[in-house]
């Protein structure tokens, strides 16, 4: 899908349905609690929930990658935040309400080596293995 200009809360890059999504990141300083960095790429998206229950998000990109999700853009909404690997990818299990948005944060740690990452995300019914 095209992410072009859904680069914050403001603007979001709204899905609502379990499948793979694909797109850039743009610089911003949402910041969720787990990141070390003050300024770094990130994209946001809003996920309303089809179905309550589990479900598993996974984020991969270029290098070390944060994934946060939020009950809102504020971030004393933060619901979790995942910063365990280096390796360019991270999981995150989220309990849904049918309905609900989520938004899903997925930063670049790497600020300053990377220009705009592209970010590949899944969002999936179910417990994360």
């Amino acid at each position: 899908p095209d992410t072009q200009g859904f680069e914050t809360c403001a603007h979001p890059f709204v899905i609502s349905s379990f499948e793979e999504y694909a797109g850039p990141a743009f610089e911003d300083n949402a910041n969720g609690s787990c990141s070390g960095s003050t300024s770094s790429y990130e994209a946001v998206v809003a996920f309303e929930a089809p179905a309550s229950g589990p479900a598993c998000v996974n984020l991969s990109g270029t290098d070390d990658v944060v994934l946060y999700a939020r009950s809102s853009c504020r971030s004393t909404d933060e619901i979790a935040c995942v910063d365990a690997s280096a390796d360019g990818s991270e999981s995150m299990q989220l309990d849904l309400v049918a309905g609900e948005t989520t938004f899903l944060f997925l930063e670049d740690y790497a600020t300053g080596i990377f220009e705009s990452p592209v970010f590949t995300y899944s969002v999936q019914s179910g417990p994360c293995p």
